[in-house]
């Protein structure tokens, strides 16, 4: 009876993009501390940017597709804007079309494997959907407010873990707290530029990210139309000839929301 009753209880969500209906979005990226541009340095980068969601046909296998695609976009370092326009930008982000679950679990994407020029966390192609219009991935047996459940995306060479609380739960929709961890490695050669090959290897790096946020999903619309997401990415650095060690932190904070 008490299975039963908990199964009852569970609120299903699931993602709904109708075919052909685009969704617009706003979002906002903010980091502090060490950038790695022009060899790294301490600095501010902030990133704004309109892009949009495209309910498609299903794949093959019946699964949900949506296509992206930024169309504005804006990044000021120091202050100064740089010019980045949205040309530039889809070279490393072109419109992209993923297959997906109902909770949101993403399952193949076209989008290419690309290095970008400048190495910031989250800033990965293949996962843009995943830091965008579908950052949560719900358990398929519901959600219940104070029981927490948990997932994994992967971004890069390693796994980004998620631990996910529903506060309140109503006919509008769900509201969520959000934590997130993520440790990872990478090199730099001489010039603190990345590589990945030992040979040129100057610099050992292991990076610790800890996140914390909010999200809302619109139960009506079947969207996350709001999320906030605090990150501190803690980076230990080993000279590999001489063994000097320092460390290196940057802060990210990021904001989306769905236009109506």
């Amino acid at each position: 009876m008490i299975t039963l009753l908990g199964i009852a209880l569970a609120t299903h969500l699931k993602y709904d993009f109708p075919l052909g209906q685009r969704i617009p979005y706003a979002m906002s990226v903010k980091f502090k501390g060490h950038i790695p541009i022009l060899g790294g340095q301490e600095g501010t980068v902030e990133v704004s940017l309109k892009f949009s969601a495209t309910g498609q046909a299903p794949d093959p296998n019946g699964n949900a597709q949506v296509k992206s695609e930024i169309e504005e976009l804006k990044m000021v370092f120091n202050g100064a804007t740089l010019p980045l326009g949205v040309k530039n930008v889809q070279t490393f982000f072109p419109p992209t079309t993923i297959s997906l679950t109902p909770e949101g679990q993403v399952l193949k994407t076209d989008a290419p494997d690309v290095t970008l020029p400048v190495q910031l966390p989250g800033l990965n192609a293949k996962r843009f959907p995943d830091i965008s219009y579908v950052p949560i991935q719900f358990p398929v047996d519901g959600v219940e407010v104070g029981k927490t459940f948990t997932f994994k995306k992967a971004f890069g060479a390693s796994q980004v873990e998620y631990v996910v609380s529903p506060t309140k739960i109503d006919d509008s929709g769900v509201e969520l707290d959000v934590s997130m961890a993520q440790d990872y490695a990478a090199m730099e050669d001489d010039r603190h530029n990345p590589t990945k090959s030992d040979s040129d290897a100057a610099f050992r790096l292991s990076t610790h990210v800890t996140g914390r946020g909010t999200a809302f999903f619109d139960r009506k619309r079947g969207l996350v139309t709001i999320a906030h997401i605090a990150a501190d990415a803690k980076t230990h650095v080993i000279e590999v000839k001489s063994k000097a060690e320092s460390d290196r932190d940057l802060k990210t904070e990021l904001d989306l929301k769905a236009s109506n």
